[in-house]
């Protein structure tokens, strides 16, 4: 019954419980364009492979880039916690560079240790090319490949902390630093009690997405969204439908892979 009630407007939809099993779907193995939800795997490798407090140096590429942006100027310092808030919080594209370049020396390098990873998480059908996630030939996923992607994150503590902050302070190294106080664009923080993350993206090519995660007596749930008329009122539908379907039921997630 649930499932006939269930009505979404994206083009492709999914809500995942905290063992990794589909809750719903539709089109849930459809390659779609993830926007910035693609900085859900960015972030993970910065995490992996970088520490909290490394410095990192911005480069005249990242401070170049377009499009949402936290405001780097070249040969500004960042903290490396500092460049992941501005990245996941913010939708910063020009953090997600800067993050890149630290980690892997070149954003073509770092976007080759995603693929890796993305693999070894078992989302076979994903190809990441680039870091921060604008409309690029060949830039794709599914939304259960993402949402493979997303709980593996979110067992990360830091990476949950973040993404479930409604607002930060952010800035520079060095006594001309300027401060940035940065606001989540994930509304569900403040319209859906359960929130607890993750990231929002938007671009011509995919639409309107939203990778949400919320958890409620104990079970958390991952509901993705790609090319969506109305991402907050999708995700709060598929959250809901998943603790229905869930309720009573407390499993223990088993290990992640990767």
């Amino acid at each position: 019954m649930l499932d006939v009630l269930l009505k979404v407007s994206s083009a492709a939809a999914l809500v995942m419980d905290e063992i990794g099993s589909v809750l719903w779907q539709r089109h849930g193995r459809r390659r779609m364009a993830p926007a910035s939800t693609t900085k859900i795997m960015t972030a993970v490798l910065a995490l992996e492979l970088g520490k909290l407090d490394d410095l990192v140096v911005v480069s005249r590429r990242a401070a170049a880039r377009r499009g949402s942006r936290l405001g780097l100027r070249e040969h500004e310092r960042y903290r490396l916690e500092d460049l992941l808030v501005g990245m996941l919080m913010r939708s910063g594209n020009d953090a997600a560079i800067a993050i890149a370049e630290h980690i892997a020396g070149t954003v073509e390098g770092f976007v080759r240790l995603m693929n890796e990873k993305a693999a070894g998480l078992g989302a076979k059908d994903t190809h990441f090319v680039t870091p921060h996630g604008l409309d690029r030939p060949g830039h794709y996923t599914t939304a259960e490949d993402m949402a493979l992607m997303a709980r593996h994150a979110m067992a990360n503590p830091v990476f949950a902390e973040v993404v479930g902050s409604k607002e930060r302070v952010v800035g520079p190294e060095g006594r001309h630093g300027r401060e940035k106080r940065l606001r989540n664009t994930n509304k569900l923080l403040w319209r859906y009690a359960w929130t607890d993350g993750v990231k929002t993206g938007t671009t011509p090519r995919a639409g309107r997405c939203l990778v949400a995660s919320a958890t409620r007596d104990g079970r958390r749930l991952i509901a993705v969204v790609f090319h969506s008329a109305n991402r907050w009122q999708d995700a709060v539908r598929l959250l809901n439908y998943g603790f229905a379907r869930t309720r009573g039921q407390r499993s223990k997630a088993p290990p992640l892979p990767g």
